[in-house]
């Protein structure tokens, strides 16, 4: 398999197997996306704040935030919902 970037530097005999390959190619285009969404999650805030919407925000103090509901709740949710 050629991929972009390929110049034949692989110290650690990561691509010797086609099918593992195949399967860190597409481990590293999953991380890709989530990364980028990480992006997306970081600018709309700050996007958010500039125009007024939310006061003093910054993504690094999201956590500090006060939440919509208690803890508990809101780990239930996310259970439903992802898992």
């Amino acid at each position: 398999m050629i991929l972009p970037g390929d110049f034949g530097f692989d110290p650690f005999g990561l691509g010797s197997d086609p099918e593992l390959l195949k399967w860190f190619t597409q481990v590293e285009l999953m991380h890709a996306r989530w990364a980028m969404l990480a992006v997306f999650g970081i600018l709309v805030p700050e996007l958010l704040e500039k125009i007024g919407y939310v006061e003093n925000f910054n993504w690094y103090d999201a956590g500090a935030r006060e939440c919509f509901t208690d803890p508990t709740t809101l780990f239930v949710m996310q259970m439903g919902r992802y898992g």
